[in-house]
């Protein structure tokens, strides 16, 4: 599922009466959260309702917001279920989007029976859409790699409309998945586990217990992705933590059986602000940021802030006058961020010097998304060195690598 959207016509002539301009905003909101482009899309599984109100109207949306953006001479394929089994009232929309799964697993369109003569306020050619009469391949043929995007509608009596967009699913290459890094497993790995109330804690712990101990093969980083990722938080919670698959077992059972134990945090949610503290220099280590980079959204985001740091670092050495042979010590106007990488994976032993280290935990820092915080607790020169960096320019990155630069090397260079 790529996305989805939903809305309801709001004043049509009648309750039940539906309206192009809405299920055309459905639709282009659906594709927009999806990020995708409606020309991408190769079918849409209908609705269908096949009153003389409802399909023409469906179809005018699907021209506005889809077909007239495709091509000419490439119809966007549109089909519906109710051909197939009929209409199962509130269980059609999920008919429709099972057989857009199949089919998509398949690849292969199943054909909309009995269809002979379109509706005559349904001009098919001017909106650029076809219907799909027969068990075949997606338009156009594709390739056996070539990515497939697919549509579903459902629309309800009352005016309620949504839509859904699928697209064929294909596991990614660990390589593509972290950037073609190397995932560095850590020594110690938390698991997290949450419930309504501290027994509903105790109760999880212990379904996960039971579940480690009956799995075979197990990869405890992805368990632990897993837990943080696509479980609910709730109010009582607890982190296990231990290097292994015994250890986290361990930790489980006590937290299960006696409320906590070795390697075991509790505790519970309580009202109040938020504070960030910056620890600034002195909480680094070696390949602590390194060892982000084997996620790639992180990785991206590393080699543009880098990209800008070589930007900038020419201009900042002449504002401050920094001598030739710091420029040199610090690859100014050449490769002062592949120094930097140097720097974070150890090969450089400049973790010591503000030049190096307070660069780098600023980047590092700007990359974890805290340059905006609510009831903000830092000290008071530190705030001052924030509100400068948001200020010049305003919440660019080239304002903030800038400023840190050139405090930097004028304290510590």
């Amino acid at each position: 599922m790529r996305g989805s959207a939903t809305n309801n016509d709001g004043r049509g002539e009648t309750l039940t009466s539906p309206t192009v301009g809405a299920q055309a905003d459905v639709l282009t909101r659906a594709y927009e959260h999806a990020g995708l482009s409606p020309a991408a899309v190769c079918y849409v599984e209908l609705h269908g309702t096949g009153t003389p109100v409802g399909d023409p109207v469906e179809a005018a949306a699907l021209g506005e917001a889809i077909g007239r953006r495709r091509p000419v001479g490439r119809p966007l394929a549109v089909g519906s279920i109710k051909t197939n089994i009929g209409h199962l009232s509130g269980a059609g929309g999920i008919a429709g989007f099972i057989k857009t799964v199949l089919a998509l697993k398949h690849r292969l369109l199943p054909a909309s029976l009995n269809f002979e003569t379109p509706n005559p306020r349904i001009p098919l050619d001017e909106l650029n859409l076809q219907v799909q009469r027969k068990l075949g391949p997606w338009p156009g043929d594709p390739a056996p790699d070539e990515p497939l995007v697919a549509g579903v509608s459902s629309f309800g009596m009352g005016g309620s409309n949504c839509h859904v967009v699928l697209s064929d699913w294909r596991p990614e290459p660990a390589d593509e998945r972290t950037g073609g890094r190397t995932r560095t497993d850590p020594s110690v790995v938390p698991w997290i586990v949450s419930g309504r109330s501290e027994q509903a804690l105790r109760g999880q712990a212990r379904r996960l217990a039971r579940c480690v101990e009956g799995a075979g093969d197990m990869d405890v980083v992805d368990v632990g992705w897993s837990l943080v990722s696509s479980r609910s938080c709730f109010g009582h919670r607890a982190v296990v933590m231990g290097a292994g698959r015994g250890e986290l077992a361990e930790g489980l059972s006590g937290l299960a059986e006696r409320g906590g134990g070795p390697g075991v945090v509790s505790g519970s949610v309580v009202d109040g602000d938020m504070g960030v503290v910056f620890s600034g220099q002195g909480a680094q280590r070696v390949g602590m940021g390194e060892g982000l980079s084997g996620f790639g959204a992180f990785a991206a985001a590393l080699d543009e802030v880098l990209g800008v740091f070589d930007e900038v670092a020419g201009g900042v050495a002449a504002d401050i006058e920094l001598s030739e042979d710091l420029q040199e010590v610090f690859g100014v106007g050449g490769d002062f961020s592949a120094r930097l990488r140097e720097v974070m994976s150890g090969g450089i032993d400049g973790l010591t010097g503000t030049g190096w280290a307070q660069p780098r935990c600023s980047r590092s820092r700007w990359l974890r998304g805290v340059c905006w915080v609510r009831g903000m607790c830092v000290p008071r020169w530190w705030r001052g060195i924030l509100w400068a960096s948001w200020w010049r320019p305003m919440w660019r990155v080239c304002g903030r690598c800038g400023t840190r630069l050139g405090w930097c090397w004028r304290v510590g260079g």
